[in-house]
């Protein structure tokens, strides 16, 4: 492998991954309590997953002599989660005063 070629995927890396590293860094690991805080766009983060990916399978094959498959699979049914209700169920509110029931 050259090593050019290992510096430029480190660069690539980098610039991909900036923006959600140093959101994750600043706003969820250490919760700084700055209001400043830039959120990616999905699309950058959709972006630095996909390159993850593709490292992940590049230096795999080269360094293990296998194939790597990283396409999301679903391993479990994930609609059995709209089965319960996660709200507790309330009486209904009187329209002329919504504080109370009828």
């Amino acid at each position: 492998m050259n090593r050019r070629r290992v510096q430029r995927d480190i660069g690539e890396l980098k610039t991909a991954l900036g923006p959600v590293n140093t959101y994750v860094t600043n706003s969820l690991a250490h919760i700084k309590h700055e209001k400043t805080a830039v959120i990616p766009d999905p699309s950058v983060i959709d972006n630095a997953v996909e390159l993850l990916g593709t490292m992940l399978k590049r230096y795999t094959l080269l360094l293990t002599g296998s194939d790597l498959d990283v396409e999301p699979k679903v391993l479990f049914p994930w609609t059995d989660t709209f089965n319960e209700a996660w709200l507790p169920v309330e009486p209904p509110r009187h329209p002329e005063n919504p504080t109370t029931s009828p």
